[in-house]
């Protein structure tokens, strides 16, 4: 049992500094999300429905009344139009995640 106190003990600091991996169609570009935004498979509008509104779910358990309100009241179709819309204007090669990730920082 102390080897694995000791063990987690030395590899916290490492777990602590990641950054993360994203699963999924966080990873597809923008150029791929126009495309199914625009007509992709019931499988590819599918994927990217469940993962944009997965995604802007999870950021109301850390976020204030505001701005889970904001994402009540918008609504998950709303929120799906929008990024896909924001990946127009963003660089092809942007990664869905970190579309996402700047519409949820810039809300509010």
């Amino acid at each position: 049992m102390k080897k694995l106190v000791l063990l987690l003990s030395m590899l916290a600091p490492t777990l602590a500094i990641a950054d993360g991996y994203v699963v999924g169609a966080g990873r597809w570009t923008c150029a791929e999300v126009v495309r199914i935004g625009d007509g992709g498979t019931d499988i590819e509008v599918g994927q990217l429905t469940g993962w944009v509104l997965g995604f802007w779910s999870a950021a109301t358990f850390t976020a204030d009344t505001a701005f889970i309100d904001i994402v009540e009241n918008v609504g998950g179709r709303a929120i799906l139009d929008a990024t896909v819309d924001a990946c127009r204007k963003a660089p092809t090669d942007a990664m869905l995640f970190q579309i996402s990730q700047s519409m949820i920082r810039n809300t509010g």
